[in-house]
């Protein structure tokens, strides 16, 4: 069965094409956030920004993989993602939102490709310069 249609955490690596299945996450509160923008085309190009300086050595995502593991949950700390320095291109709101929720000292990152992104922080927490421009929600 396909990795998406079933669900659950995997570490994906290869080309994408090998996928070991992960424990799940420990329960816990994030908040989405959904900007009041579309991207025509977006995931083309997006990926057509990726250079070789987006790459990581992969310690980002082996001490995510061992805190899996240990049912440790995740922190701000734990997460990346090489489009977020690419949404100002071509997002420039959803870019905006992020940049207020980092100067709030609120951590965030895009879901795959943006425009769209989410914080580990409760939305109750969260100040409400944050959602300027877009909807917030608990997931």
């Amino acid at each position: 069965m396909t990795f998406f249609l079933h669900g659950g955490t995997a570490l994906a690596t290869g080309r994408g094409e090998i996928i070991e299945p992960l424990p799940d996450l420990p329960s816990q509160e994030l908040t989405l956030f959904l900007p009041d923008e579309t991207v025509a085309d977006k995931t083309k190009r997006m990926y057509a920004q990726i250079t070789p300086a987006d790459y990581s050595d992969a310690v980002l995502t082996t001490q995510t993989v061992e805190k899996l593991r240990a049912g440790e949950p995740l922190t701000w700390w734990d997460v990346g993602n090489a489009f977020d320095r690419h949404l100002k291109a071509l997002a420039p709101k959803a870019a905006g939102a992020m940049r207020a929720c980092t100067q709030a000292g609120v951590g965030v990152a895009a879901t795959g490709a943006g425009p769209a992104f989410f914080s580990l922080m409760a939305p109750r927490r969260y100040p409400r310069r944050c959602s300027s421009g877009c909807r917030a929600s608990s997931a």
